[in-house]
Parts: C-alpha cells; sequence; structure tokens
C-alpha cells in the first residue's frame, strides 16, 4: 500500500492565510455539478475523485493524449483552484501521466496543494466509475469532452 500514499498523492493542502481568492484557468472543471453523466464507456472526459468533500475536491479532464489535474480547496468561504495541464498516454485499460504535478497555490487565506506523481495508472472503467486498481482510489464520470465548457 505504500503506492497509496506516494503513488497518486492527491494532497490538497488547507492553510489560513489571509485575504480572498480569484477566478483563474482551472476553475470551468468545477462548474458542472457533481451528478454522473457522459458516455460511461468513453474514458475521454471531466471526472471527480470519489473521496472529495466539499471543502477538498480533486477532477481530472480526461484527452486522447493529456490530462488536466486540479484541485478546490475552500476554506472559509473562500476558494483556490490549482491544477495542471501534462501529457499523457490515454487508453480504455490506463493512464500514462508522464509529467509529474507538484502545484501550489495561494490567494488569501488558503493554500491549496496538488501532488500527483509521473507514472501509468491501471484502471477499470464500469459505467462511468473508474477506478485506478494500485493505489485503490475511483473517479467518477460528469461530462464528456464535448460537452465540457472552457
Amino acid at each position: 500500500m505504500k503506492h497509496k500514499l506516494i503513488g497518486f498523492t492527491l494532497v490538497l493542502a488547507i492553510t489560513v492565510l489571509a485575504g480572498c481568492g480569484k477566478s483563474g484557468e482551472f476553475d470551468y472543471l468545477f462548474d458542472p455539478p457533481n451528478q454522473p453523466g457522459g458516455t460511461p464507456s468513453n474514458i475521454q472526459g471531466l471526472w471527480r475523485l470519489d473521496s472529495s468533500t466539499a471543502s477538498q475536491e480533486v477532477r481530472a479532464e480526461v484527452g486522447s493524449d493529456y490530462v488536466v489535474l486540479a484541485g478546490k480547496c475552500t476554506l472559509q468561504g473562500q476558494t483556490v483552484i490549482v491544477g495542471k495541464k501534462v501529457s499523457a498516454t490515454v487508453n480504455s485499460d490506463s493512464i500514462d501521466i508522464k509529467e509529474a504535478v507538484n502545484e501550489d497555490k495561494r490567494e488569501g487565506n488558503v493554500l491549496c496543494s496538488l501532488s500527483i506523481p509521473a507514472m501509468s495508472y491501471d484502471l477499470q472503467n464500469n459505467r462511468g466509475r473508474a477506478q485506478l486498481r494500485r493505489i485503490g482510489v475511483s473517479f467518477t464520470k460528469l461530462l464528456d469532452l464535448k460537452d465540457l465548457k472552457k
């Protein structure tokens, strides 16, 4: 289970600092509601980490050759979104992320961090619910790419 901690560290750290937040380039990933949707058998689309909460949420936009990973941190009514687009090899049973994601963003009194190592993640997509087998996390599909408004 070592990989659960270092293999897919979806770290969303929230720290109290001072000030207010503003919009950014990854906000569009959090506009769609948290409801399953899209074509379940197609891995390409917008996905939400199932263990996300109201204060810490992770979403992933999966394309044919890229993944956009983003985290949303909310504390005391203030929100910060951090993310990164990385190249990836995407197919129906794995996603090979080519570049590590280590992003921190501080706005106002919220510090949000997202850390995901570059590696290949085996997945099993069962009707719009994808489980990354080696590390035991799952995502639910929210939208197809064609329906995602940027």
